[in-house]
Formats: C-alpha cells, sequence, structure tokens
C-alpha cells in the first residue's frame, strides 16, 4: 500500500519491494534459512490472510489483527472503532485479536502513571462488548506487547474485561507479540503455542480455544496489591533463549488442586476476579494451588490464570473458569457502548455512501497510494 509505505518512511524509505523467491520462502518455512540467531529449528508458518488492521488512525494506533479472512486489505481506520473491522472479520470467516490496546487507553504515552489501578470502566465495557459481539471470531487481546511500555496496564483490564464476559459465557485469550518494528526487537515477547502438528489449521485451533502461553522478556505491571509481576531490580535480556515455559498443567477437580510444571522459573503468581490470591516461590519446578487453601489472599471467584516468572522474563497462563456444580453465574449487563468512535464511524459511512464512492478523485488516489 503505497501510501502507508510513504506515511512510514523512516521505516520502508519506499525502497523497492522484492518478493521471496521459492527456495528463500522454502528456507523460512522449513527452518533451514540463513540466520545470526537461531533459537528452535521448526521453521515459520505461513498464516494465509493476516493483515493489521486500523491503519492509520489518527492520534493513537488502534491495531488489531485479522486472520483467515479478506477483510480489511486497503482499508484505512476510524479512531477508536475496533468495533467494525472485529464485525468485517467475523463475517468473512476470520478470526481476529486486538492489539497493545494500551497505546489507545493512554494516549497520551503516560501509562507508568496509572499501574497498579484500575482501568477506566469505559474500556473494559467496550471490549467486553465486542468480545461478546464476536464471540467465536474475536478471540482476544493483546496483554503484554514489545517492550511492555505501553501495556503494562492491560493485563488488569483483561481481567476487568473477563469479569463482564466470563458470566456471559465467552472466554477472550491473552496473547503477547513482539510488535516487531525491526529485527532486533523480534524476540522482545511472543506466544507459545501448543499444537499436535505445525500446520495452519492447528494454529488457528490454538487461538480459537487458548491453548496457548503468552511470553515476554519485559514486564513493568503492577498488580491492584502493589506487588509488580517481576523484581523490580529485573533487567531485561531479550537474547536470552530460556524465558520460563509451562511444559503442564493438571486440574484435580476432585479436591479443587490445580499443579503446574515448567522449566526456568522461581516464582508462581495466581490471579482470581483480579485479585491476586496467592504468590509463592518454586524451587523444583512444580507449583500446586489449593483453592481451599487458608493462606489465600483473596476467594478464588469466576476464574483463576497465574504467570510464572524467573531469570529471563514471564509467562502467562489463560484463564480457567471456576465452576461449582449445581451453581451458574449471574449474568452481567454489558451495554452497547455508544462512543465518538461510533459516531465517527457513522459520518464516514455516510460520506463513504454520498461522496467518496462516486468520486472519481478517490479512485485516483485509491488506485495510485491505496493501491488498489
Amino acid at each position: 500500500m503505497p501510501l502507508m509505505r510513504l506515511i512510514k518512511y523512516e521505516r520502508t524509505k519506499m525502497s523497492e519491494l522484492v518478493p521471496l523467491t521459492a527456495d528463500e520462502y522454502g528456507a523460512y518455512y522449513n527452518g533451514t534459512a540463513v540466520s545470526a540467531t537461531r533459537t528452535h529449528q521448526n521453521g515459520m508458518l505461513d498464516i494465509p490472510k493476516g493483515i493489521e488492521l486500523n491503519a492509520a488512525t489518527p492520534k493513537a494506533d488502534c491495531h488489531l489483527t485479522g486472520y483467515y479472512s479478506d477483510y480489511g486489505a486497503g482499508l484505512i481506520g476510524v479512531y477508536g472503532d475496533y468495533e467494525t473491522p472485529s464485525a468485517g472479520v467475523k463475517a468473512a470467516g476470520g478470526i481476529s485479536m486486538l492489539s497493545h490496546v494500551g497505546e489507545y487507553v493512554y494516549t497520551d504515552k503516560d501509562s507508568e502513571k496509572h499501574v497498579g489501578q484500575k482501568v477506566d470502566d469505559y474500556y473494559a465495557t467496550k471490549f467486553a462488548r465486542l468480545f461478546l459481539d464476536n464471540a467465536g471470531s474475536s478471540v482476544g487481546m493483546g496483554i503484554n506487547s514489545a517492550t511492555d511500555c505501553h501495556t503494562r496496564c492491560d493485563r488488569i483490564l483483561y481481567d476487568q474485561v473477563l469479569q463482564k464476559t466470563i458470566p456471559n459465557g465467552v472466554v477472550p485469550w491473552g496473547f503477547s507479540f513482539s510488535d516487531s518494528h525491526n529485527d532486533t526487537s523480534i524476540n522482545d515477547a511472543f506466544t507459545v503455542h501448543m499444537m499436535p502438528t505445525q500446520n495452519t489449521g492447528a494454529m488457528r485451533t490454538s487461538m480459537e480455544k487458548g491453548q496457548f502461553f503468552a511470553v515476554a522478556h519485559y514486564s513493568y505491571g503492577y498488580e491492584l496489591n502493589g506487588m509488580s509481576e517481576l523484581p523490580e531490580n529485573f533487567v531485561p535480556d531479550a537474547e536470552r533463549n530460556d524465558t520460563p515455559i509451562v511444559t503442564s498443567i493438571r486440574v484435580d477437580e476432585e479436591n479443587d488442586k490445580i499443579t503446574v510444571t515448567g522449566k526456568n522459573f522461581n516464582c508462581i503468581t495466581w490471579v482470581s476476579n483480579g485479585n491476586v490470591i496467592l504468590r509463592e516461590s518454586v524451587s523444583d519446578g512444580t507449583a500446586t494451588l489449593d483453592l481451599h487453601s487458608s493462606s489465600l489472599l483473596n476467594d478464588p471467584y469466576l476464574y483463576v490464570r497465574f504467570y510464572i516468572t524467573g531469570n529471563a522474563g514471564i509467562c502467562y497462563a489463560n484463564p480457567m473458569v471456576l465452576h461449582v456444580k449445581g451453581e451458574e453465574f449471574t449474568k452481567v449487563d454489558v451495554p452497547t457502548v455508544n462512543d465518538t468512535p461510533a459516531k465517527l464511524r457513522k459520518l464516514v459511512t455516510i460520506l463513504d455512501k454520498l461522496i467518496f464512492q462516486h468520486s472519481i478523485f478517490v479512485r485516483i488516489f485509491k488506485k495510485l497510494a491505496a493501491g488498489y
């Protein structure tokens, strides 16, 4: 898209686009491409029709990513309008994920001033409503991306969203990703997917079912009780290859216990209904949560999620819903948010139908600047 390449000139330099040759493509796919640093041998997956949506929004990036659908190519976004592209991807049969929403929540890039505090309920309601309206397609949100400078409050927001969606039968999953703008930041954060085979179908299933762990070398997040996710003297090193990872989760439903086994971690933190219920040191790679333990800081309710930390970073697990036999959750009212972005979208839609679709100048602009 020429216009976007021009807007991002500091990155693109408007250089000639050179497609990969068949041999180069194959080398990336099977893991034999030449690389100065290689941590895995399993090659890459080419996820079809992946796209960053809501391009070029003013004031703040309001990005989400779409997969497995044709929706969104060449479309410029509307500030704060996550709803339209989410619905568009769903209608086209794809799935989507909200990206680094902290950049939209804190447009002044001052999230460090808000750590350890609840996020304005407007955002929790807005995103919860989006997940409910697009259940099965909008599969989750980023909770830690890049160096976490703009997403440090997103885990608290995520908990607020879960408290609205889970009682209504929907569980959005928590992703992490590097949001890399250069090759030196590719390893800042990533998601480890648990797949029986490495193919695009298994990848989609893992995204839809939350069968993955979100891993990051960076965390500047604080819990509502003031606990920092990582030690305050932690020094991140994104080149390390020993980030914490979970190897198994065993649920003892009869005794209400959850046992986690993993590698490269020395501490585990359990969160339920937005509150830390337990943090403990781990020395042997195994930790067990007893939901009836008298040492819990808060009563577990609705769900539990955990993260493990070590010398090279943090690994977040997806939430597990707590079901009590014979009981059902009381549904939570999540109203539609008729906010400024919704009004802007209506205005743009009207102008598009009345003017832009019929303008020869717009058609020329699209051809030359947008590339379609």
